[in-house]
């Protein structure tokens, strides 16, 4: 009895870990590629690792820098996910904005199964001593709003809604009442 006593805190403790351990591990990874609209060829911009389940994810840039030493400045840059045949999906920046790479906000959105559909690269601060990596999901869209159920007339037909009637058609005996009341008053006598 005393030794399951024990046994119990360690195996509570061992299983607390083990769960803030699994949580902060990385399930998918994608490869960011750059690819200069000149170059013949992308380069490997890093690595991005997401967990789509909590949302967090890591960059690790590559060793070498190479498409904005290569374009100018100014020269547009695609940077997304390259599988060697196809570009996949990602955007366009501006060469100057991959100078940093460290630095960079990196959003990611993924579907529910947790793949990547979208990548957004943006440069960030200098003063940022470390890449941002956002995890969006997809959010449901709007659901109809139902209606209740139309109630049909005795004969099985939709009820037709009756029209409103116009002011006039409403208070035309008001008017014709003040009309002939202002007709028959007399008038002052002089």
């Amino acid at each position: 009895m005393r030794a399951f006593s024990l046994l119990l805190p360690v195996l509570s403790l061992l299983s607390a870990t083990a769960n803030a351990i699994t949580t902060h591990m990385y399930t998918h990874t994608l490869t960011l590629h750059q690819w200069p609209l000149g170059a013949p060829h992308p380069t490997i911009l890093g690595k991005v690792s997401y967990n789509p389940a909590t949302g967090e994810g890591g960059f690790d840039v590559a060793e070498h820098k190479g498409a904005w030493a290569e374009s100018g400045e100014e020269e547009e840059v695609r940077v997304g996910v390259w599988n060697g045949e196809t570009w996949f999906f990602g955007c366009v920046v501006v060469g100057k904005m991959l100078k940093h790479p460290e630095n960079a906000e990196i959003t990611v959105r993924v579907d529910d199964m947790g793949k990547a559909w979208h990548v957004q690269y943006k440069a960030g601060d200098e003063a940022s001593s470390s890449p941002t990596v956002r995890i969006l999901t997809q959010a449901p869209g709007p659901q109809p709003a139902l209606n209740k159920p139309i109630v049909l007339t005795p004969d099985g037909k939709i009820p037709v809604p009756e029209v409103e009637k116009t002011f006039l058609q409403k208070y035309w005996w008001v008017l014709l009442g003040a009309t002939l009341l202002i007709m028959t008053s007399g008038g002052g006598a002089e």
